[in-house]
């Protein structure tokens, strides 16, 4: 059924920046010299996904994400390549962490000892649908908890400005 392009899987992601409101990416991607590691090529293999912003929040951005084709990192590559990396994403983005003092103005807590609000890439595998026997089936799946968290702050850190 992946094969054919019979599931359609939905994520939502917590991206940098503002992408327009509905896109669609079209970039071949393909392994690099380094281990674990995909780039956008022109030699790579045929690569689509297509993405719509879900809510803005402040310089961030909720997006959910449908995936035509699936290549390795597909989301994580392509959405850095058009300017709009996960929030936290160590080989494809820019920090390996997030903490709540780097958005919150009044920040009381001391900076030094800080946890930070979410230490893993925020992509969320959040619906599957398919057809199966005559029957449709869609699961879904709600965003993991340090993911709600760090949505909420935003919420209502960007909601005051």
């Amino acid at each position: 059924m992946l094969e054919q392009n019979l599931i359609d899987k939905r994520y939502i992601a917590l991206v940098q920046g503002t992408p327009p409101e509905d896109g669609q990416i079209d970039l071949p991607i393909m392994k690099h010299d380094r281990k674990h590691y995909m780039v956008v090529s022109a030699s790579g293999k045929s690569a689509e996904t297509r993405y719509k912003v879900i809510e803005r929040l402040g310089p961030f951005s909720l997006v959910e994400l449908q995936l035509i084709t699936g290549r390795t990192h597909q989301i994580r590559v392509h959405l850095s390549a058009i300017g709009y990396p996960l929030l936290v994403d160590p080989l494809y983005g820019n920090q390996e962490h997030f903490f709540l003092s780097s958005i919150k103005k009044n920040y009381r807590g001391d900076r030094n000892e800080e946890r930070p609000i979410l230490s893993r890439t925020p992509l969320h595998a959040a619906s599957l649908s398919f057809d199966l026997f005559g029957k449709s089936y869609n699961i879904q799946s709600a965003p993991p908890k340090d993911m709600r968290a760090t949505i909420t702050q935003m919420q209502k850190i960007f909601a005051e400005s």
